[in-house]
């Protein structure tokens, strides 16, 4: 009986052994469709190989994919590598000591079907990426969109450093740490991704919406087509932006740069639009300026109320004659989308109370500026309850007022520091007046 029971313990040992040491080597090119599973993981590719048309390649979650180095693998077929949140695909080296660029990585060369058809060739979900000299070279491809998605790109010389013949290349909620240069060039689409720590960020991409930027010891971001809704920070250069017909730069909030804002050029032509932004707090210079014709950057707002301060963070035509001359407004609620942009210190909105029909309220404040105290008054409404926001100019909150009612409401300077604020006066759910306090 105790034979028979040591006898299972080896089988059941030596089949855990063998599973825990499973791997696959990698060294023949792929001519059919085939599924690299968990089951046969890790895939250590030893050879240059291709993939041929013809042959889509699947990558079941969990797998790790190893490439020897200098290892290149030519696709001329379809990727397809789908992992979950909770089971990741690895794409690495096999090297025990491995540096940026110490393998090759895929080189998308093939085309299948008809030049230019909708292929998505390339698809990528929650997969992590490091040490590859060029991840992903689109240089040669053709058949996109080319989709990455929940994927993070660490310690790669390039992630993708060539755009595609055709096709969009997308990239949705990746981000991107400690590279050489993440992304450069093509039809690249970014959309709530983060890059950190890189030399170069994302230069000569066509779109970034919603992402953020920072510690990029050269360039953080220059998107040639739109730049919505970014935060750019810490950066040598934050953003570099070309002026011409239908590129847009909106929304962004840019500060605590080297400079903040590089504009090579700013073409008189319908279409351009820069507003709305936020360009603050930049070392060297919020806005360098290097283009002979005039810029009108009125639209945006600079975190000063300081007219001789704001001149002196703008490299122009004042700073150097070879270059034109920026135009900018000192309201610091010009990066409000919406603002009236005047400048007084009263404000008429209107809001939803809670019935949902439309209010009109006269707010105003006074003394503003102030040393000790402000009051804001506002029509009386009997029975009304309202809320009373104020934020600092980095939109922190530093004041909430509960259940004010009557027709008036102190604020006392207290230990708020001086500087310009905003209040958001509302009623249930429904803004009803915003105006600005500033205190000396």
């Amino acid at each position: 009986m105790k034979h028979i029971l040591s006898l299972s313990f080896i089988v059941v040992l030596v089949c855990c052994c063998n599973k825990l040491t499973a791997q696959t080597t990698i060294n023949s090119s792929i001519y059919s469709s085939t599924t690299w599973t968990a089951a046969g993981s890790p895939y250590i590719i030893t050879s240059n190989i291709v993939v041929f048309e013809g042959a889509t390649l699947t990558i079941d979650p969990g797998v790790v994919v190893e490439f020897g180095d200098g290892i290149i693998v030519d696709f001329r077929g379809i990727l397809i590598a789908n992992g979950t949140q909770s089971a990741p695909i690895t794409i690495t080296s096999n090297n025990a000591n491995p540096v940026r660029g110490i393998y090759g990585g895929f080189k998308v060369t093939g085309y299948v079907g008809q030049v230019g058809d909708i292929t998505n060739q390339i698809t990528l979900n929650y997969c992590n990426v490091s040490y590859a000299q060029e991840f992903m070279n689109l240089g040669m491809s053709a058949q996109g969109p080319f989709n990455f998605t929940n994927c993070t790109f660490n310690n790669n010389t390039y992630v993708n450093a060539n755009g595609a013949d055709y096709g969009a290349i997308n990239y949705d909620h990746c981000t991107f740490e400690s590279n050489h240069q993440a992304l450069n060039g093509g039809d690249t689409h970014l959309t709530y991704c983060n890059f950190v720590n890189n030399e170069n960020g994302a230069v000569s991409v066509a779109t970034a919406d919603h992402c953020t930027f920072s510690g990029n010891t050269q360039i953080a971001v220059f998107a040639y087509t739109s730049l919505t809704n970014c935060e750019v920070y810490n950066n040598n250069i934050g953003v570099q932006w070309d002026g011409h017909a239908s590129t847009t730069m909106t929304g962004n909030y840019i500060h605590d740069n080297t400079i903040g804002v590089e504009i090579f050029r700013f073409w008189n032509e319908q279409g351009i639009v820069f507003n709305y932004n936020k360009i603050c707090h930049n070392t060297t210079w919020n806005v360098q300026y290097d283009f002979s014709f005039n810029a009108d950057l009125s639209q945006n707002c600079w975190c000063s109320l300081d007219s001789v301060y704001i001149r002196s963070t703008i490299r122009d035509g004042y700073v150097n004659a070879a270059y034109g001359l920026v135009s900018y407004s000192f309201n610091d609620t010009s990066c409000v989308q919406g603002s009236n942009n005047n400048n007084n210190n009263s404000s008429s909105n209107s809001g939803n109370n809670n019935s949902g029909s439309n209010n009109s309220i006269t707010v105003s404040a006074s003394p503003n500026p102030f040393n000790n105290y402000s009051v804001i008054q506002f029509d009386y409404c009997d029975m009304c309850s309202y809320q009373l926001v104020i934020v600092n100019e980095l939109g922190k909150t530093v004041r909430t007022y509960n259940d004010v009612s009557g027709s008036s409401l102190t604020v006392e300077k207290n230990e708020l520091p001086t500087g310009l604020y905003f209040y958001n006066l509302s009623k249930g759910n429904g803004t009803i007046a915003k105006g600005k306090l500033l205190i000396q």
